[in-house]
């Protein structure tokens, strides 16, 4: 279990779109920290993580290449649309973080 105290995971940012919310989330560890973006969305159950929708912040081409099959993935999933929205709410994470990065780099 995860207390308050522990800072190894913080959200970083809560994404709002028609379709769609995101939350995003530093997941620190000894060696580097993940920034990945959970996908949310609202069932007649309630909400519902996107759980197979694997995004991480990027600056590589291979974390690239994986977040653009998950996009696919949530085309076939959800929406064509649905993917776009997507798209903008993770341009947002990726702004986030990389202001996140560059502060903590000062």
């Amino acid at each position: 279990m995860v207390s308050v105290s522990d800072e190894k995971y913080k959200i970083t940012g809560v994404y709002q779109g028609k379709i769609l919310a995101a939350v995003g989330v530093k997941n620190s560890h000894e060696i580097k920290s993940t920034y990945p973006l959970y996908p949310i969305v609202q069932t007649p159950d309630g909400p519902k993580i996107l759980s197979e929708i694997d995004l991480f912040y990027s600056h590589n081409r291979g974390r690239e290449f994986l977040n653009k099959t998950s996009f696919e993935r949530l085309e076939k999933l959800i929406s064509p649309i649905a993917a776009d929205e997507l798209k903008v709410l993770y341009a947002e994470h990726q702004k986030q973080i990389k202001a996140i990065e560059d502060e903590e780099s000062r």
